[in-house]
């Protein structure tokens, strides 16, 4: 093989039949210096340059454009001397070659290699060299010992360095003849064909497809006879093992033509590119998961291109607002067209911020029109993804989310809050939220005034602003709330911002924990005047019940003084009179007759007079007979005296049930009561009395024409006093209406 390799580089750099192979030599050194990683630069004797390959392209970053025709010195080694380079020349044209290191411009410190390539041609090689970056000088190699063998081992020393040259590229290199047998072969391509073919060893000779497995020879064979006419081909193939993975190569036929334009030899270089297309695959099902993530979330993805402006919607994003594809094209700012008036202002200055490099990202919310004209609230996030060579900003991609219930519920919530917020500011209700330790995390303005506090006791513990004992009842019964976590329901004395003893209402209720400290909530009302006015009322009740239990005393004593007056000025004397008739007749028989009929009519008489008392202690009417009837048996005795005209007016619906007796017996009460008044007060001469019941209510009505008198100045008796107890008692109302001269109006309601 070593032969073969050295006769095709002697055929490629030899002085001999210039003519024939320079446009051959000078085609096959261009393929082959794009195939390497070292820097290339190929030149004619004088340092003009004819070629650079995409190593020194890269490094010194310039184009093949740039450079064909310049000079090399003052292209890349502008602070070197003319004469620095006429001794390297000098010692190309003696040794074949020259060696050392150079600093170029831009500065880039490489080891350099000056080779002879036929009559006209030098080719340079540069190698990166990080040990020592001071430049060399230049390195006189020992002369040849005899000039007519100089020749031969000038090309020698060229071919090694060459050689060194292709067994360190990354890429495999073959170069075949026109029948396709392996001229050349550096140590890559032994590599890759012993990983790609199972072969153990590059033959010199070997036809090149022979040397791949049986399944990819005829297709190979194909690719030969292209490149053969003069089409250059590159592919990706991949050769699989019998065990372990296979490999992926990128493989590349160039023709290498001579001066008629005949292919006389092929170039192919093959790069392992396993780990790229692995990576590539990953990238792949990245892509996928990232698509599939970004479809099943529902977002649309954007790419816009600041220099060409152009830009494109994907299919979601259109969706999003009710386009199909067609709908929708893919015109730069096709959006814009279509943002909320109202929220322009957020995104005009968007492109203005990438360009002045002052945003690589954002993050926008803004509402976009839709098909149907209304408009969705959207999440618009970008970044820049790739800048132009100068830094500028090119490639901008995003997404748009469909945030519309999000800003729904915001909405709903943000009003929710201002709602809950207005209630706790306006509520006559102290609420508050308080921690474990005590400490206050939140006060409502009820609760701040009601104990003249601030905002700065948020933050603060209670043992702050009350006495330790009212602390420690109000800590005691937080601690039933954590412990049960359940709500509780009391009353705790407190006190005012005066020190005054104060009386709450309160409901206290687990809320949740915040960083593992408990909370709870806690509302109360403030209910000292309340409890002060029931104990109040309860005073007025114990008094009215002693009023009612002294009148009902007082008019026991009344009637019994009244019992005792008929008793004993009316009976008392009715029955002495009987008595003395009696006596008269015992004692006189001759008259006997006529007192005994005399004392009987007496007897008689104190019999009337103590059913009268009956009757009037209690009524036979209310056990045997209705109350209206009662009532106009009252009215009916009054009338039969002559001191006073009554009128009776009655109303009465059918009752599902009676009235019980005692109400009835209150209100004939209130009767007899309020006509003895009138006999003996009002010095009136007409009343009229008016009873209207119905399923709800007794309503009674009782006017005179007498006197009159003046409510607000006149004492009430025991009768008055009467009266209102028996009215009170069954939850009625009571009512008089009198002005002096103008008689007297009574007005009673009892439910029924």
């Amino acid at each position: 093989m070593k032969t073969d390799i050295e006769k095709s580089l002697i055929v490629a750099m030899s002085n001999e039949s210039i003519s024939k192979n320079t446009e051959s030599s000078h085609s096959f050194l261009t393929t082959l210096s794009d195939n390497l990683s070292d820097v290339i630069i190929i030149t004619d004797k004088k340092f003009i340059i004819e070629s650079l390959n995409k190593a020194a392209a890269g490094a010194f970053g310039l184009t093949e454009k740039e450079v064909i025709g310049k000079y090399l010195p003052d292209l890349l080694f502008q602070h070197y001397t003319g004469d620095f380079f006429e001794t390297i020349r000098g010692e190309i044209n003696e040794k074949g070659y020259w060696e050392g290191r150079l600093v170029s411009d831009p500065p880039k410190h490489l080891d350099f290699t000056f080779l002879i390539a036929g009559i006209n041609r030098i080719v340079i090689i540069g190698k990166s060299n990080s040990a020592n970056n001071e430049p060399m000088v230049l390195q006189r190699k020992h002369q040849l010992a005899s000039n007519d063998k100089r020749g031969e081992e000038e090309i020698i020393l060229s071919e090694q360095k060459l050689r060194s040259v292709l067994d360190n590229s990354i890429g495999a290199i073959f170069l075949v003849d026109a029948f396709y047998r392996i001229l050349l072969a550096n140590e890559k391509a032994k590599k890759i064909v012993r990983l790609a073919s199972d072969e153990p060893e590059l033959k010199e000779g070997t036809y090149f497809p022979d040397i791949l497995p049986i399944a990819r020879r005829e297709e190979v064979k194909k690719i030969l006879d292209r490149v053969s006419k003069g089409e250059k081909i590159e592919y990706e193939v991949y050769y699989p093992k019998k065990i372990g993975k296979g490999i992926w190569l990128l493989a590349s036929y160039t023709p290498i033509k001579n001066n008629d334009d005949t292919v006389t030899q092929i170039c192919i270089t093959a790069y392992n590119i396993t780990n790229l297309k692995e990576n590539e695959a990953a990238l792949i099902k990245s892509e996928q998961r990232w698509k599939f993530a970004l479809d099943g979330a529902g977002d649309g993805v954007w790419e816009y291109n600041f220099q060409t402006k152009e830009i494109y919607y994907s299919p979601l994003y259109k969706n999003m607002l009710g386009y199909s594809e067609e709908e929708f094209p893919n015109r730069a700012y096709e959006w814009q067209s279509r943002v909320h008036p109202d929220d322009f202002y957020k995104i005009i200055d968007v492109d203005t911020l990438y360009e002045d490099h002052s945003i690589v990202n954002h993050s926008v919310e803004y509402r976009l029109r839709s098909k149907s004209g209304k408009y969705v609230w959207i999440l618009d996030r970008g970044m820049l993804l790739e800048r132009t060579p100068d830094g500028e900003p090119l490639i901008l991609i995003g997404t748009h989310t469909n945030i519309t219930e999000r800003k729904i519920a915001e909405e709903r919530l943000l009003q929710s809050e201002q709602r809950f917020t207005s209630f706790m500011a306006n509520t006559p209700t102290m609420t508050w939220i308080i921690d474990e330790y005590a400490t206050f995390r939140y006060l409502n303005a009820a609760y701040m005034k009601n104990f003249n506090l601030t905002e700065e006791a948020i933050g603060k513990s209670i043992y702050t602003f009350f006495p330790q004992n009212i602390c420690d009842q109000f800590v005691e019964n937080n601690w039933k709330v954590f412990e049960s976590n359940q709500a509780i329901e009391l009353t705790e004395e407190g006190v005012g911002p005066g020190g005054e003893k104060q009386i709450y209402h309160i409901f206290k209720f687990p809320l949740e924990s915040e960083n593992r400290i408990r909370l709870l909530g806690g509302v109360a009302l403030d209910i000292t005047k309340k409890v002060q006015l029931e104990q109040q009322l309860a005073e007025d009740e114990a008094r009215k019940k002693r009023e009612i239990i002294h009148a009902i005393i007082n008019a026991q004593e009344k009637e019994r003084t009244e019992l005792a007056y008929e008793l004993h000025d009316n009976v008392n004397q009715i029955l002495s009179s009987s008595k003395l008739m009696l006596e008269v007749a015992a004692e006189k028989p001759a008259l006997s007759n006529d007192f005994t009929k005399r004392g009987l009519g007496y007897l008689q008489e104190a019999i009337n007079e103590i059913r009268k008392i009956s009757h009037n202690l209690t009524p036979a009417s209310l056990r045997d007979i209705s109350l209206e009837v009662a009532v106009a048996d009252v009215v009916q005795n009054i009338n039969a005296t002559g001191k006073l005209k009554i009128k009776y007016y009655k109303k009465l619906e059918q009752l599902k049930q009676e009235i019980v007796p005692e109400k009835q017996l209150a209100v004939l009460r209130i009767i007899q009561e309020q006509f003895n008044n009138i006999l003996k007060h009002a010095s009136a001469s007409e009343a009229t009395i008016s009873l209207v019941i119905t399923e709800k209510n007794l309503a009674l009505e009782i006017q005179d024409n007498g006197q009159g008198f003046d409510p607000s100045t006149t004492k009430k008796g025991l009768g008055l006093n009467n009266m209102f107890n028996r009215v009170e008692y069954y939850q009625g109302t009571i009512q008089f209406i009198s002005t002096i001269g103008k008689g007297c109006t009574l007005l009673i309601e009892i439910p029924i």
